[in-house]
């Protein structure tokens, strides 16, 4: 039952809609659990986001990092290797990027049933920059009468260099017509894009139309500022960022050899590990993303990184019949696994050690089963979002003696 922890004793009511579905409704708690804190969120009773608010952050931590690994051993069908648990940012306005949806008169998330809609505006989750550039976007739709034409919205924030990406989905073809009519009042380092979704289509930024500014937005990880331009990825949450290089450059060794990224985005982590290597080639299949990690290098001066386009398993075989041969892969995974087309040639380019970001632990485990000739020597996490129950999984693998 949401807000509530194991072997607590609560009072509860039970809820039923129209198709005879029931939930339990948290009342009062009447024996509560030692490691249960006060969630300081006004919204949190009806909150789908963060479920784990109200759980002391040590005990939520040691919750999530069992779940993970018993998720990963149900799919892999064998033990997790040993791994570290790293929680480089608070459960306070660490999130810097946010979707939501017009649910009323608020841009926000659906609540748990029975509750209102939740307020994105006053998500003590998000940054204090992403909160301000929501509230000045639907200030700016109500002053123009256009709120109601909104249906989905994402926005992407950059506390550092205020820069900030949102992009909307109109309600219908009358409402983009009216978003493109009527532009948005100029802000500072803001860009507003909108388009018509089809059905099947939850990207709000591919194929967009702007109303205002540019497609491209700055971010800062480290000592670099990096570029990103619409679609390409910008961070979630940015405090986790320098974390995560720190453990790429530990997991995959990379002083004097050559790397190969899988998924490398705008450069993010690809100009640390360049900076130790003796050359890196970044793959990504978003165009925009290429171009910008050549410019985010360029900047950087970072002389030894290329970047191709490309869908992972596509440039694998074009790198492996050209000769090229890497000893260290970094892999960036979605929530999707790689999948065994890009597993069974992998190994061809003659890694020494292969390290995996994922999003969510099954794909990792998933494309674990299907790598061949290597060992899974550690699987750590980090947890880019605490309050909630995700966390990213992170797997090195070692090439097994006499495996070719």
């Amino acid at each position: 039952m949401p807000g509530t922890l194991p072997e607590e004793l609560v009072d509860a009511e039970l809820r039923t809609d129209a198709r005879g579905r029931a939930w339990g409704v948290l009342e009062a708690v009447v024996s509560p659990h030692p490691q249960r804190v006060a969630p300081d969120c006004a919204q949190y009773r009806g909150c789908p986001g963060c479920p784990l608010r109200h759980a002391a952050p040590e005990f939520a931590a040691e919750w999530k990092l069992g779940a993970a690994r018993r998720a990963f051993e149900r799919i892999a069908g064998h033990p997790a290797p040993p791994g570290d648990l790293m929680q480089p940012v608070g459960r306070e306005a660490f999130r810097a990027r946010l979707s939501g949806a017009r649910l009323g008169g608020v841009l926000g998330m659906g609540a748990l049933p029975g509750e209102p809609p939740v307020d994105l505006r006053l998500c003590p989750a998000q940054t204090s920059a992403s909160r301000a550039a929501l509230t000045a976007f639907q200030a700016d739709l109500e002053a123009q009468g256009l709120l109601d034409a909104v249906a989905r919205v994402s926005v992407a924030a950059a506390e550092e260099t205020g820069d900030v990406r949102i992009a909307v989905a109109a309600m219908d073809a009358p409402a983009l017509a009216r978003l493109l009519a009527a532009p948005l009042p100029v802000r500072p380092g803001r860009a507003v894009f909108a388009k018509l979704p089809t059905a099947r289509d939850a990207d709000l930024e591919t194929g967009a139309t702007a109303l205002a500014g540019t497609p491209t937005m700055r971010f800062r990880a480290g000592d670099d500022t990096l570029q990103a331009t619409m679609p390409a990825w910008v961070p979630q949450s940015p405090g986790t960022l320098n974390a995560l290089r720190d453990w790429a450059l530990a997991a995959l060794q990379p002083a004097g050899v050559d790397v190969l990224e899988l998924g490398c985005g705008v450069g993010t982590l690809s100009l640390p590990l360049a900076r130790a290597a003796r050359s890196l080639v970044g793959v990504d299949c978003v165009r925009p993303a290429i171009v910008d990690a050549t410019e985010n290098a360029r900047v950087a001066g970072v002389e030894n990184a290329r970047f191709r386009l490309g869908f992972a398993d596509h440039a694998v075989r074009r790198l492996v019949s050209g000769g090229h041969r890497f000893e260290a892969v970094l892999l960036h995974g979605m929530r999707a696994p790689f999948g065994a087309r890009l597993m069974d040639v992998l190994p061809a380019v003659g890694a020494r050690r292969i390290a995996y970001l994922a999003p969510i632990t099954a794909s990792l485990a998933r494309d674990a089963n299907a790598l061949k000739g290597y060992t899974l020597e550690r699987l750590d996490f980090v947890d880019q979002m605490p309050g909630t129950a995700h966390l990213m999984a992170m797997g090195v693998w070692t090439r097994r003696p006499n495996s070719s």
